[in-house]
């Protein structure tokens, strides 16, 4: 029997956490450090040249953030999870400290509860998600039963995503999982119709 779901978090945790910290690439480092230092620039040209025009210090506001913080997370989180052939969004709820910059280029994870639900005691989106990654990846036992709650909103939200993507399917004349791969990107071709083919997609 497979171990649960809060187990194998749990393992995963304690090897992260003892396996600390964990050092950023050479590629990902260099882009990084690439749009911060364009950033230094941008600000101070800002500070030289704010008598003058306020161009640069008007322009300093499109850099802020220089990288958004959650797509740099996501790289970093992704290069763990291929490292330990799991989920992505079992890393993100994973307690950590980033750091990169020119002083250092880690990432350590710590030895603090994991935030499954929120403060009304619901499950978070990335709770849901985490568990279910689990599940499609065959590490959570199918049978295995999601013990949270999920907010008012959050069923309402999933509700209406999956009438929208039926409606889109009865359109198509295809079936949920065809939407779903038209959606993912995995059917390329357009859903051109051809004399004597009534189907209503391209092939893959």
């Amino acid at each position: 029997m497979k171990e649960t779901w809060f187990e194998q978090m749990s393992a995963l945790q304690s090897t992260l956490v003892k396996e600390s910290p964990f050092e950023i690439s050479d590629e990902l480092y260099n882009a990084v450090m690439l749009f911060k230092d364009a950033q230094s620039e941008v600000h101070k040209r800002a500070s030289k040249t704010t008598h003058i025009s306020p161009y640069w210090s008007e322009a300093t506001r499109l850099l802020m953030p220089a990288i958004n913080p959650e797509i740099l997370c996501y790289t970093v989180f992704s290069e763990i999870a291929e490292r330990y052939n799991i989920p992505v969004t079992w890393v993100h709820l994973l307690p950590y400290s980033f750091q990169i910059d020119h002083g250092a280029r880690h990432i350590t994870f710590k030895d603090k509860q994991i935030k499954l639900l929120d403060d009304d005691g619901c499950s978070t989106e990335l709770t849901l998600m985490a568990f279910q990654d689990g599940k499609d990846d065959g590490l959570v036992d199918e049978e295995e039963p999601f013990l949270f709650a999920n907010s008012e909103m959050m069923d309402v939200f999933i509700e209406s995503a999956g009438t929208y993507l039926g409606k889109m399917a009865d359109e198509l004349g295809v079936n949920f999982d065809t939407v779903m791969d038209i959606i993912g990107g995995n059917i390329i071709e357009a859903p051109f119709p051809h004399e004597n083919d009534d189907s209503p997609v391209g092939e893959e």
